[in-house]
């Protein structure tokens, strides 16, 4: 089993350096741009994760611009460069997982009509549904699947995610403001996997996408189905 960690920020790469050593872990890390420091290895991964920046912050010379926060005002500056580069690094069926805020994931399973039955298989802690329109964003990532993973409890609308994250009401009309100038209606905190496709069920075409949601009943919106490892498991 070999693990290679990548992060742009050298503080970071050092500080899992030490925590690999402190633990007694063989870790290849390495200080770049995604993929950009991957260039000299021949094999593929099976398996890609990421917890990259993701908060839909305004571009504004009123504030400051935080490397491991923010994600682009759309939240998905560097998730959409993480699953660009996926095919290329990823064996048949390989699969890439994030973790995040991801935009109009609510406004998709709204207005889609079309759904059809989870496999019989699925998680038995999760109540999911597969649908043939996927948000617009997803939408250019053909020869991949996607299953969502979130709590209905979880998604605020763009005013809610925009008064969350300020600290005034001149702040959250300007965040506002940004959100709906890049068609953000709704964001949700959930676990993005997304696999390479190895074959495409009869009703699809290869360049058609598909998406899973896979939804769970939270208490509240600070409940994390991470902190429980029996739903965990079931992921």
């Amino acid at each position: 089993l070999r693990v290679v960690a990548v992060d742009i920020s050298e503080r970071a790469c050092a500080v899992a350096t030490a925590n690999a050593s402190l633990n007694g872990l063989s870790i290849d890390v390495r200080c770049g741009d995604l993929y950009e420091s991957l260039a000299d290895l021949e094999k593929m991964f099976d398996i890609i994760t990421a917890n990259p920046p993701f908060v839909a912050s305004p571009v504004s010379p009123l504030r400051t611009t935080t490397l491991y926060v923010d994600g682009g005002p759309d939240c998905l500056a560097i998730t959409r460069r993480i699953l660009t580069g996926a095919p290329e690094h990823l064996v048949q069926g390989g699969r890439c997982v994030i973790l995040g805020e991801f935009p109009n994931i609510g406004a998709a399973t709204l207005s889609t009509a079309d759904f059809d039955t989870a496999s019989a298989d699925a998680p038995a802690t999760l109540a999911c549904q597969t649908c043939k329109q996927c948000p617009q964003w997803l939408q250019i990532f053909t020869g991949m699947t996607f299953t969502m993973v979130y709590a209905q409890a979880h998604m605020q609308t763009a005013a809610e995610y925009s008064e969350d994250r300020t600290s005034t009401p001149k702040e959250a009309e300007e965040w506002l403001q940004s959100l709906t100038d890049h068609g953000i209606t709704d964001v949700v905190s959930a676990l993005l996997l997304a696999r390479i496709a190895t074959t495409v069920p009869q009703y699809l075409t290869n360049s058609d996408v598909v998406c899973q949601h896979a939804t769970w009943e939270a208490v509240d919106a600070d409940e994390s189905w991470i902190e429980d490892a029996h739903r965990l498991q079931s992921v």
